[in-house]
């Protein structure tokens, strides 16, 4: 990733967590190919003072999860789960079942075998027995 973009996408991060802290909203981080990076922000703002929230569309590794799950935040699910070259994340979601939740994303990133449609609640069954555990 472009370092500049980075930086400039770790200070919108900072102001984010800023404007959460001041009228105490729930923080939804969305993350991809930046663990270290998130995992560095989430640690320095709850420094700053405890918070709640999730990992959206969680399709990282053990670590951010242990990381997330040792700030006291939750994962959820998405449809990333169901998919073929997806074993790795099926993996950490079995062996990180605390504070994990399925999302549906809807009406987008329905699960494998309905992912040429729209996406509803009730599929999050689908999501969910792609890692039974």
């Amino acid at each position: 990733m472009n370092t500049a973009r980075a930086r400039s996408r770790s200070r919108i991060s900072a102001r984010t967590f800023q404007l959460r802290g001041r009228w105490r909203f729930r923080s939804i981080v969305h993350t991809r190919d930046a663990e270290d990076d998130t995992i560095g922000i989430l640690r320095e703002e709850m420094g700053q003072g405890a918070f709640t929230g999730l990992i959206h569309c969680f399709t990282g590794t053990e670590r951010l999860a242990d990381a997330a799950f040792d700030l006291g935040l939750y994962i959820s699910a998405s449809a990333s789960a169901t998919f073929k070259k997806s074993d790795a994340l099926r993996a950490v979601l079995r062996a990180c079942p605390r504070r994990l939740l399925v999302e549906t994303d809807a009406p987008y990133l329905a699960p494998v075998p309905i992912a040429a449609n729209a996406t509803s609640p009730p599929s999050s069954r689908i999501r969910q027995r792609c890692w039974p555990g």
